[in-house]
């Protein structure tokens, strides 16, 4: 969970905007999901309980790469630093998965 903290901090401090999401209207941000999910990663007990954590992460993380995508196609195509905070976001999250597994295959069955 920490790492996923850190991760939209970066991104908000290099690019001086909130991390990109979807808007449920013209007011209101729908949430990732990916906090929720970390968390869940980070209380699994055992392998079994973090791989059914694992498979909700690699859905939402799926689901919002899509909507960073779209933002770095509706960005200003003069904003070349914000295309590529987004490319080095989509790229953590990738990382993220990869620590989430193997902290699974460190424990116990």
């Amino acid at each position: 969970k920490d790492d996923w903290k850190a991760m939209k901090k970066t991104f908000e401090d290099a690019t001086g905007k909130k991390k990109p999401s979807a808007k449920l209207n013209s007011f209101f941000h729908q949430s990732t999901g990916i906090e929720p999910a970390v968390d869940k990663i980070d209380k699994a007990k055992n392998k079994a309980e973090c791989k059914t954590a694992i498979g909700a992460f690699v859905t939402k993380k799926t689901e919002y790469i899509k909507i960073l995508k779209q933002h770095q196609v509706d960005a200003d195509s003069n904003n070349i630093s914000y295309k590529v905070e987004i490319d080095k976001f989509i790229m953590a999250l990738e990382g993220l998965e990869h620590d989430c597994a193997q902290k699974m295959m460190s424990m116990p069955g």
